[in-house]
């Protein structure tokens, strides 16, 4: 988080060292005074799939058909160990919970109540999208 609001120009890094950061106090206690601190902290914490299929309160399959009609892009990957074999690892997409919060309003075609209702075993609205989507795209494809 700090690095983020380095980027952000609200913290100067006085390190020379790559791996690690150094702060003046001041510059320190004048972040933790903002008022909009907790909204600052929240819009670039990083979540997998799993905490954004809970954020929107929805199944996990909706956020691979999310990912699958490119609404959503990963801020970055992470490694996540599964035991403490290195051959257990693998990498995760972690997306910004400002774009997750987003993604029922920024896209008319969800409907974010129906998505939260749909029961096991039910296709998702999201999965007939995509599939439309795709034929939309292989048939203008071959129409070339």
């Amino acid at each position: 988080m700090v690095r983020r609001f380095i980027t952000r120009g609200l913290l100067a890094d006085l390190s020379g060292n790559p791996k690690d950061t150094l702060h003046h106090p001041g510059q320190v206690a004048e972040v933790c005074t903002r008022g909009d601190l907790a909204e600052l902290v929240a819009t670039d914490t990083p979540l997998g799939p799993d905490q954004t299929a809970d954020r929107l309160g929805v199944k996990r399959a909706e956020i691979d058909c999310v990912v699958k009609l490119k609404w959503a892009r990963p801020m970055k990957w992470a490694e996540v160990r599964f035991g403490t074999s290195r051959a257990g690892a693998a990498l995760a997409p972690l997306y910004r919970t400002a774009g997750v919060d987003t993604l029922t309003t920024a896209h008319y075609e969800i409907d974010g109540e129906e998505l939260r209702q749909v029961e096991k075993g039910r296709r998702s609205p999201l999965a007939a999208l995509f599939s439309k989507t795709k034929a939309a795209s292989g048939s203008a494809q071959g129409d070339r």
